[in-house]
């Protein structure tokens, strides 16, 4: 009879065996050299510097992009000039109008997402409820939209 009738214990010795065959050795290498390379080496190292790239490029981009609307010889000095209004050299006069209109460049998008989002949030039976209340559009606004 074969089989789970005839069985004997082996202890360890499947294990040795397997560290003896130098196919099963070299298997473990390259599972390790795998490992290392592609999860701590590739995926977390330039996984991190792909994701901060990511968050800095577009900052880069949009300095440039102001730098050349804001300096002498820049669009909105060009716009000015075309309206005969006197251009300025706004990083140096007006700093702070230029970085607060960079500001409101760079986060106007991510703000108008956020709200976007806030607002399908509000109930649409609530809305319903108070127009057939006799609520007018800025009452529904004020208690219902922005609280």
């Amino acid at each position: 009879m074969t089989g789970s009738s005839s069985t004997s214990f082996v202890g360890l010795d499947n294990f040795q065996r397997a560290f003896q065959d130098e196919h099963f050795r070299n298997a473990v290498v390259l599972t390790l050299v795998f490992t290392v390379l592609s999860s701590l080496v590739g995926q977390n190292t330039l996984g991190g510097s792909l994701t901060i790239a990511a968050w800095v490029v577009p900052e880069i981009v949009a300095g440039f992009l102001l730098y050349a609307f804001f300096r002498d010889e820049g669009t909105l000095n060009a716009v000015l000039d075309w309206a005969h209004l006197p251009s300025q050299d706004w990083l140096y006069s007006a700093p702070i109008i230029a970085v607060s209109l960079a500001n409101v460049w760079r986060g106007t998008a991510f703000s108008m997402l956020i709200y976007s989002a806030a607002l399908a949030e509000v109930p649409r039976e609530i809305t319903e409820a108070a127009e057939v209340d006799g609520a007018g559009g800025w009452r529904r606004l004020w208690h219902i939209t922005c609280r």
